[in-house]
């Protein structure tokens, strides 16, 4: 959830039940029937899932852990309603109703009822295919208290969507410091139309406003209560159309400004990944000097003083340095062969760890999701009159097979270059998207 809101800026819906979605149990849908309907909706859309388990679990399901879902059917091979999920380590141990799946992959399909007994709560982080990346004001925030107003120009009636955040629990812990309890709202009204007033609601460290309609929309932030030495601004975005939506500028009371790196930033991203930020680090001092943007230091108005945010600098990476494209990543270079070189990964929690160097498969989320996707274009159809081959032949990798024509009930993991020979004829009808899951 904190990662659908930090990272991808976009509205995020979270529906939870701690009672396996009986009907009066569900926070934010009426039963399991509604989360279906919403699951069904963000699949189509191909919107990403975040799911999480129960601790417990059932049917070789991973208690306590959280997993993602990307495809649903309403009657997958007979079994109704399933879903397809995928644990993260890589690996499952499902034990339940649908058989002959691999267990070698992390990704695997389950009965409808199998989810609803094992997982408790879906994020759904609504990305338009035909909107822009977030774009962002700073509300800086003085004496404790962050205000001001902007305006966004919309020429369409499409939706969008003003969110203002700060951080996470799991942030603040991270960072040694309090938790933030935020009072305030973010309000949205068209020029001109009173009756158009929405007030934002608050959940989970997000404060969000829907709106729509064509016209001039006036944003008004006011929030109070903030640890000015923590926190050294609220960030709001805007999630709007590509074409027919403006965000125009931000007035705040007062202006912050990052201060410059005087090192190079290849030397500056190296000291910052061996802690040299840290106020514990003896090379603290001289980082403030040389490297203060790195190490996400500000200077206020014409001070040429620096601080070291602690406990913001976590937030201040999110909403600054990711708020658009990142090249060079600081944090995270792309020379870089592990997210922790030389060290452990893993979920405490369960007690796995195992060295980083087994997870160091970097590549972009595009190329993971048409891997994970798109078997389909691994595999080669050939007609031999009455006869069908298939074979997996486009991709130098595994990939999964499944078909719903009947008689066509070829199921597994196809390593490079295998498949199946005289098949009948309707079987090279699989190459239709439609027949193939």
């Amino acid at each position: 959830m904190d990662v659908f809101h930090h990272i991808l800026g976009v509205p995020v819906d979270t529906y939870v039940s701690m009672k396996q979605w009986r009907v009066g149990s569900c926070d934010g849908v009426a039963n399991s029937d509604a989360l279906w309907e919403k699951v069904h909706e963000a699949v189509t859309n191909r919107w990403p899932l975040g799911i999480g388990t129960y601790h417990g679990g059932y049917h070789g399901i991973s208690g306590g852990h959280a997993y993602s879902l990307y495809d649903a059917s309403s009657d997958y091979h007979g079994y109704g309603r399933c879903v397809r999920v995928r644990n993260p380590w890589g690996n499952n141990k499902y034990s339940g109703s649908i058989r002959g799946q691999s267990q070698t992959v992390g990704d695997f399909w389950i009965t409808w009822n199998e989810f609803l007994q094992n997982f408790f709560f879906v994020t759904i982080a609504r990305v338009h295919r035909d909107y822009s990346a977030p774009k962002y004001w700073d509300v800086t925030v003085t004496n404790g208290v962050a205000t001001g107003t902007g305006s966004i120009t919309m020429t369409t009636d499409k939706q969008f969507y003003v969110q203002a955040f700060w951080p996470p629990s799991r942030m603040t812990k991270a960072a040694h410091c309090p938790d933030i309890h935020v009072s305030g709202r973010v309000t949205v009204s068209r020029k001109g139309v009173p009756s158009s007033l929405t007030t934002s609601t608050i959940s989970n460290n997000v404060a969000r406003v829907d709106a729509s309609g064509a016209g001039e929309w006036i944003v008004s932030v006011h929030f109070g209560n903030l640890p000015s030495s923590s926190l050294p601004l609220i960030a709001v975005s805007a999630y709007l159309p590509a074409s027919g939506a403006t965000m125009n500028e931000f007035r705040s009371k007062t202006a912050i400004r990052r201060c410059n790196d005087k090192q190079s930033e290849r030397n500056c991203a190296f000291w910052a990944n061996k802690g040299y930020c840290q106020s514990s680090s003896q090379y603290y001092r001289f980082m403030r000097q040389n490297c203060c943007g790195t190490c996400s230091l500000w200077t206020t108005g014409a001070a040429e003083t620096t601080e070291l945010l602690t406990c913001g600098t976590y937030f201040n990476r999110l909403t600054q340095q990711l708020g658009g494209s990142v090249n060079p990543d600081r944090v995270f270079p792309e020379t870089s062969s592990s997210i922790s070189e030389g060290g452990n990964c893993g979920d405490k929690a369960h007690g796995f760890h195992k060295s980083c160097s087994m997870f160091n498969h970097w590549q972009s989320a595009i190329a993971v999701a048409d891997r994970m996707s798109n078997d389909l274009k691994c595999f080669e159809f050939r007609r031999n009159g009455a006869t069908c081959d298939i074979f997996n032949t486009k991709c130098r990798r595994h990939a999964t097979f499944f078909c719903r024509i009947a008689g066509c009930n070829m199921v597994g993991e196809v390593p490079p270059r295998y498949g199946w020979a005289r098949n009948p004829a309707a079987c090279c009808s699989c190459s239709d998207p439609s027949k193939f899951l």
